[in-house]
């Protein structure tokens, strides 16, 4: 089975040398790219929707509740 497959698959050399040495060239840049993507993306999780207080911070906002305790939407 393995020759049946090999014989759809001749490329000239040259065109094997082309292709791998541009798929070499490319690596590096690549993989470059893909590292400095997945580290942003972790580091950056943390801040994404930070909440806007931390414990022991005063809010800016007051809220008083009404007394009855139920929110009523008109």
């Amino acid at each position: 089975m393995n020759h049946f497959l090999h014989s759809f698959t001749v490329f000239p050399d040259s065109a094997r040398k082309s292709r791998s040495y541009s798929l070499g060239k490319l690596r590096r840049p690549l993989i470059f790219l893909f590292t400095v993507g997945c580290l942003t993306s972790v580091v950056g999780y943390r801040f994404y929707n930070q909440p806007k207080l931390a414990v022991g911070t005063i809010s800016p906002v007051t809220i008083i509740a009404p007394e009855d305790a139920r929110f009523h939407l008109d």
